[in-house]
Order: C-alpha cells, then structure tokens, then sequence
C-alpha cells in the first residue's frame, strides 16, 4: 500500500472513529428517555387574571428497590402563599422583589385520580408544600402507575421564579413535581429554603402544550414542535427528552436573537439591552467551550431569556434566565450556561452540598473569562481571596468566631455567609486544585465526573474519587478541609500529582 492509499485509509479510519465517538457521546441521552418519568403538561395562561391553569400526566416507574404506597410531589407554588412560614428571599432582595408591593399566590387543586380513578389527595409538608397522593395498591420496584392532576396556580406580581412583572411572565418552579426518593424508600419533603436553589429532582420527560395570548413570545426548556393560533390564542407544543425540569418565561415585549453553533439553535429573548448581540456571543461560546472541554452538549437548542428577576440569574434545563437588572450580565451568562451541565446533566444535593454544583460553575465562569481574554484567571481568583478574607476577618473580629464551614443551604444565618462559603470559597478551592492540576489533568477529572455521574444526583464522595483521579493521588481530605471550614486557604500541597 503506497502513502496516498495509507493517507486515505487512516483518514476513513479517524472519520469513522470520530463519528463513533459523537454517536456514544449522545446515545445517553436515547438510551435513558424511554425509562424516565413522563410529565404531560397542558397549560392555558390567563393574562388579565395572571392564573395559570394546568391538566398534568404523570407516568412514574419505581426505580427504587422500595415498594411505595404514595406519591410526593413538591408545590414549590405554594411557598408564594400569604401565610407561608418559609421565605422565598432574604431581607436583602425584599425591596427588589416586592418592588410592586406585596403580592401573593398559590396552587389549587380541583381533583387528582390514580389510574382513572378519583383519590382523596393530602395537602402536607411543613409548608403546605407537598401534595401526597395514595396508590390505589401498592407499587413494587419496576411497577408503573399514572396520576393525573388538574389545578390553577395564581402567579403573584413580584419579581421571582415565579410570578409576573411589569414585562415578563416567569414559570419557574412551578408544576408539581416528585420528590426525591432516598435509601430507605422515604420521600424527600425538603421545604423552600430561602438561600440557594431549594430543588433536587430526577431526570424526566417533558410534553407540554401552553395556550396564551397571541402577543406573547415564549422561551422555554426543550424543543417547539408546533404552533397554531386561533381567535388570539396561540397553542404551542413543546417536548423536552432527559432534562430535571422545565420552566417558561414569555413576554410581549421580547425581541430574540438566534445563531446556529455545531447544530444547536441558541437564542437570546431580551427587552431591555442596548447590546444584545454581546449575550448571544458569549451564550453561543461559552456553550461550545464547555461542550468541548467537558461533553458535548446533548440537546438541539440552548435559551437565554431576560426576565423581571431579583436574582442575577437562574438555571433551568435548556433554559438560562437573567436578570434585566443584573450588572453583571457577561458572567451571568456563563455561569448559567455552564450549570447545564452541572446542575442538569450531572445533578448535586443543592440543599445539602450547594458548593459541589455553585462553586464548581463560579470557577469555571471564572475561567472562561480568562480563555476568552476577559478577565486573567489569577485575577479573579486574587479578587475573590481578597473579598473572602475580608469578609472572615471582619465578622470573626466583630462576633469572635465565625463558622466558616461549606453547609447545606438551610444552616446558613445569612446571604453572604451563603454566598461567600459556597461561591467564593468554593471557587477559590477548585482553582487550588486546577493549579496542582494543570488544565489537561483537571478536565480530564472533570470528564471522568461527567462521564461517571450523567443523569444521576453525584455525590460530593463521586466528585473527589474523580479529581483525585485526575491529580493522581488522594485528595479527598483536601476537600473536607475546605468543607470543614479547617483549611483556610491554603493551597493543594504534600503529595505531588503523578505525571
């Protein structure tokens, strides 16, 4: 074989390979819809009463090596009630949030039957904030059962995940949707803590119709299959395969910017930006950067949307939402785009192990910055260990002592004690260890992660087993040390990283 024909041949070869690889790459995502829980969602929006109406399917599978005699479903709605004992923010968003005035909603149910038949539903929870729905007979492991449910949710006027404002109609959050299911086969009832993102779900199927007025243009999780109008009601049709949620913002006001980047459709939604073309670029890059140093990203189209928000941002499968507000818009949306793949694809307890998801994704937002020539890496990282101490020496020199731990989110007395132990300081850990590291060895840890931990809820156990991989030798007491609150910074050290 002379060195045309060899050329030739290995370049079929390394074709065939590549396509191969793509193929497996993906093949996850088909290879799991057909197990998943199924939500049918059909929802109708009253704009002039701001009620949302829903008829809800639910087709669950038990996965578990438990029996089960009911069903758990979250009603995050209901934390928006008047006599909610939990809040839904901090006294520092209060002002921000409430800026309308105070404002209210809540679910409620007109019926919701098992397998066709009617079942004397349970509202429960610490908060009113778990509907309970008893099986007719008891559901063994790989037995199947489907509810139906149909309620109105009245959206309050405030600037939330859910809610209305005065430009855009947020649905976040706000379905029924199952709890979690641990070791023992007991339901997970977490109430809706107010730091942090208060949600942990399973991977799940989404075919979900929206009816409202014809002025509205939607941003949504999974891909639009139809539209069809009629008397000034658009109907649309949406499907999301494989994702752990699905929230919607629409508004009249929207204006939408779209580019296509290696066969994904990604879309900015805005209506207050004078530099809209600079949200989509950083979307659409950000999106290929992550999507080549970690997987690639798995779904055919990606959003980002403008929302009337207090938060600076918030991630949902396939859908990004920012603050109209935010001042930071350029690192919102790379921190929201690199969450679909760390908190969607790879899922964390986000109650109890906020960190492993926001301190994760702060560093890699931080690291974009600087591949893409924004902001040099060390400093940021300098910024943020300069803001940490700061902050630990002032309130330990005010209070004498200050838990410095990286907690769940409901042990946190404050705001910026939750923002600074599990952004900061969890920033500023994994860039510890991508300095030990080197890029090569920390992205091949995090795709041994990735690759690990897809579809499931990792735990932070997972997370070290696969970074001590990729250091080459056992780091795990590193992390509890930061965890710990016994590390005060101090970088990776001792044992040198295998060549």
């Amino acid at each position: 074989m002379n060195r045309f024909k060899k050329a030739i041949t290995l370049t079929l070869v390394l074709v065939f390979l590549t396509m191969v690889v793509a193929g497996c790459n993906l093949n996850y995502i088909d290879k799991a819809s057909p197990s998943l829980t199924c939500y049918t969602l059909k929802l109708s929006y009253d704009n002039e009463n701001h009620v949302l109406s829903g008829v809800q399917r639910v087709q669950f599978t038990n996965g578990t090596t438990n029996t089960l005699d009911s069903l758990h479903f979250h009603l995050y709605a209901n934390a928006y009630r008047q006599d909610a004992s939990h809040l839904i923010v901090s006294p520092n968003y209060v002002q921000s949030c409430y800026c309308y005035g105070q404002s209210f909603g809540e679910i409620a149910f007109d019926w919701v039957k098992v397998e066709d038949t009617a079942v004397a539903f349970e509202i429960g929870g610490t908060d009113c904030d778990v509907l309970i729905v008893p099986l007719s007979k008891t559901l063994y492991p790989d037995e199947s059962v489907t509810v139906e449910m149909v309620y109105e949710i009245s959206l309050p006027h405030i600037k939330h995940r859910l809610g209305f404002g005065e430009n855009t109609v947020s649905l976040g959050n706000f379905f029924p949707i199952l709890c979690m299911i641990d070791q023992t086969g007991s339901w997970q009832d977490t109430p809706y803590y107010v730091y942090g993102d208060p949600f942990v779900s399973q991977m799940a199927n989404f075919d979900v119709s929206l009816s409202c007025d014809s002025d509205f243009i939607v941003a949504s999780t999974g891909t639009l299959l139809t539209t069809s109008t009629e008397k000034d009601v658009t109907t649309y049709t949406i499907e999301a395969k494989v994702v752990r949620d699905f929230a919607i913002v629409m508004s009249k006001n929207f204006k939408v910017l779209t580019q296509t980047e290696d066969g994904v459709q990604v879309k900015y939604y805005y209506f207050d930006d004078d530099d809209p073309a600079t949200a989509l670029a950083f979307a659409v890059n950000s999106l290929k950067y992550f999507g080549d140093n970690i997987a690639k990203y798995p779904y055919d189209t990606y959003s980002v949307a403008q929302a009337d928000f207090c938060f600076g941002g918030m991630e949902y499968p396939m859908l990004s939402v920012i603050s109209a507000e935010t001042t930071a818009k350029i690192e919102t949306v790379i921190h929201e785009t690199a969450h679909q793949w760390f908190y969607n694809l790879v899922a964390s307890d986000q109650i109890e192990h906020p960190w492993q998801d926001e301190g994760l994704v702060e560093f890699l937002t931080q690291l974009y910055l600087d591949q893409c020539g924004e902001v040099p890496l060390k400093e940021s990282m300098r910024k943020y260990l300069k803001n940490y101490t700061t902050y630990v020496n002032v309130l330990t020199d005010y209070l004498g002592k200050l838990d410095t731990t990286m907690r769940a989110s409901y042990k946190f007395d404050t705001e910026q004690g939750y923002v600074y132990m599990t952004y900061v300081k969890g920033a500023l850990m994994f860039n510890s260890i991508y300095d030990a590291c080197g890029k090569d060895k920390f992205f091949n840890a995090l795709r041994r992660y990735f690759d690990d931990c897809k579809l499931t809820v990792a735990t932070p156990e997972q997370m070290q087993a696969s970074f001590s991989s990729g250091y080459g030798a056992d780091i795990a007491g590193f992390f509890d040390s930061y965890i710990n609150g016994e590390n005060q910074l101090v970088p990776l050290k001792g044992k040198e990283p295998s060549s």
